[in-house]
């Protein structure tokens, strides 16, 4: 394989190489945008169709609601008008011991053959039947009860309802049987006149034929719900009377619902009728879209994949033509100065090559200069490392000569002394000044630097002030930044009680206030004015280059805001009693 060829710049370079590189442009100018249309031609494809199948949902349920509540009013209308007739009262009332004769019973016949013609199709049966003879006429049938063809909805019967409406199976007098919703009217139909007999009206199905069949397609499936969710109608007789939710597992109040169920894509709509209370459920399978959706996203991935090989054969073409000019920039990268000096040699005006090429070794000059000039600072680097490192040895030096000078002041009254107690708090300060691994210490190490320096500044003022602590215990572990409250303390005891005759008082409080931690130092001195607490607050906002001064509570502010964010910090309130308050804010963090 030659050094310079394509191939060897493609296997050595891989993703770094032309041919990646102009894939990558090509893929990114033409391959996503096609796939962008693509997939929005897709969505707009999914988004059409499904508002052409809810568009088609949506009207086919508002007719059958329209209808079907049509005919449940005749329904009702000629229930209460057959439950009035003087001929079904005496019916109703004929002892049990006695047949109805048989000009009631002819009329009564006649009566429901004449409702069965004006209702039409959407009738499929009338039956008048008497408790008290335990007798049941039909538009063609009359028989005791036991003998009828048709008894379930005896044993569902219930006594004590006026009307009831409800889904069952209805069985004809050939055996066969068919799903319809059964209006049940009392007879008499007033509730004050007693109960003797009932008449049944079964509506007939009349929108399985169209919804309800099996084969692939049509997978619509119609639900007729009773106003306590219950199903009236639906072509499989196991779902009858059942409660729709826990017997589906759909939702019923929605409006074109698309839901899978893991066998396929279904649509749901609902509407509940202003006339009957009924909620009407249509659930459409959506087969035939699938069907569509998968062949379109079949052909889109096909047609992706022939554009993706596209790419990378104009992508290698490109690439060919554009390595010609960039070999001869690796031979002279290889060799410059060979490069520059036989280009150089040419007559001729500058070209692009021998201008990449003279760049390039200015470039090579300026990068040797930059090398020893970095060498340079690495030196200073080194010299100011030794400095430091040789600093640290002050803070140990003083503070072993602290412990010697305890030792003496011990050795001199061959015990504890007030000398040796300020030295040995004062070594302790020290000691944790000197820890410089961590910018965090626990509050309860806080507390006890805190409570060493205020001992000794009590030794230095003898006792002119008072310190009153407030901790919650369970805070003790919780974290802190490094001497929070020491540069406050130090300011009560400099500033507040210089101008007070009365003896200083300093209350220190740590407890929790939601998800924080507060600190509350406040005192009984002089105090400042309204006009100083609101400057303070104010600089204590603001972002400040604070290192080599001594600051103090800015110090305290800024590092607290560094480490836990600009929303804690320290801030001051004026107190009624007089004095100041400092108020310092930090997450409660173990």
């Amino acid at each position: 394989m030659r050094k310079y060829s394509i191939w060897m710049y493609i296997r050595n370079y891989k993703f770094n190489s032309l041919l990646f590189k102009n894939f990558c442009m090509i893929f990114i100018t033409m391959f996503i945008p096609l796939t962008l249309l693509l997939g929005v031609m897709f969505h707009y494809f999914q988004k059409t169709n499904l508002e052409k199948i809810g568009d088609s949902v949506r009207g086919d349920l508002r007719q059958i609601m329209a209808v079907t509540d049509t005919i449940q009013s005749n329904i009702v209308t000629m229930g209460n008008n057959l439950a009035s007739e003087d001929t079904t009262l005496q019916f109703v009332k004929t002892p049990k011991w006695e047949y109805p004769d048989y000009d009631t019973v002819q009329n009564i016949n006649k009566m429901m053959r004449s409702l069965s013609m004006l209702t039409g199709d959407y009738v499929d049966s009338i039956y008048l039947y008497s408790y008290r003879n335990d007798y049941v006429l039909t538009e063609n049938y009359a028989s005791n009860i036991t003998k009828f063809y048709d008894t379930q909805w005896l044993q569902d019967d219930n006594r004590d309802s006026y009307i009831r409406v409800y889904g069952r199976v209805a069985v004809d007098r050939n055996g066969g049987t068919q799903n319809c919703i059964t209006s049940v009217f009392s007879v008499p139909i007033s509730k004050n006149d007693g109960r003797d007999g009932v008449i049944l009206v079964n509506m007939a199905d009349i929108w399985g034929p169209q919804l309800e069949k099996d084969d692939p397609g049509n997978k619509r499936s119609l639900f007729i719900l009773d106003h306590e969710g219950r199903i009236l109608y639906h072509h499989q007789p196991d779902y009858l009377g059942r409660d729709f939710q826990k017997a589906t597992g759909y939702p019923d109040d929605v409006s074109l619902l698309l839901k899978d169920t893991g066998d396929g894509e279904v649509m749901i709509d609902s509407a509940v009728s202003g006339v009957t209370n009924w909620r009407y459920v249509m659930v459409a399978g959506l087969e035939e879209y699938t069907q569509q959706k998968h062949t379109l996203r079949n052909l889109i991935c096909s047609a992706l994949a022939g554009l993706l090989l596209l790419t990378g054969f104009a992508a290698y073409i490109i690439s060919v033509r554009v390595f010609r000019p960039v070999r001869e920039i690796m031979e002279m990268i290889d060799n410059p100065s060979k490069f520059y000096n036989q280009n150089a040699r040419r007559n001729g005006p500058l070209n692009e090559l021998r201008y990449i090429t003279a760049s390039f070794l200015e470039s090579l000059h300026q990068k040797e200069a930059s090398q020893e000039q970095l060498a340079q600072y690495m030196t200073s680097l080194k010299e100011a490392q030794v400095a430091l490192l040789q600093a640290q040895i002050n803070p140990h030096f003083l503070f072993n000569t602290l412990q010697t000078v305890n030792f003496l002041a011990i050795g001199l009254t061959r015990s504890d002394n007030a000398v040796s107690s300020v030295v040995g708090k004062l070594s302790a300060m020290l000691r944790k000044i000197m820890e410089v691994d961590s910018n965090m210490m626990t509050i309860e190490e806080e507390v006890e630097y805190c409570k060493a320096y205020l001992e000794i500044e009590k030794m230095r003022f003898r006792d002119e002030f008072e310190v009153v602590w407030t901790l919650e215990q369970e805070l003790l572990p919780c974290y802190t930044v490094k001497f929070t409250l020491q540069p406050i303390l130090e300011n009560c005891i400099r500033h507040a009680f210089n101008q007070s005759d009365e003896p200083g008082l300093i209350r220190i409080e740590i407890f929790s206030e939601e998800e924080n931690i507060v600190f509350q130092v406040s005192d009984n001195g002089s105090g400042q004015s309204r006009e100083w607490i609101a400057r303070m607050n104010e600089r204590l906002q603001q972002v400040e280059i604070l290192m080599g001064q001594h600051i103090g509570i800015q110090n305290v502010n800024q590092r607290i805001r560094l480490i836990f964010g600009s929303e804690y910090g320290v801030s001051y309130q004026a107190q009624k009693s007089g004095g100041i308050m400092a108020r310092i804010v930090i997450p409660q963090e173990k």
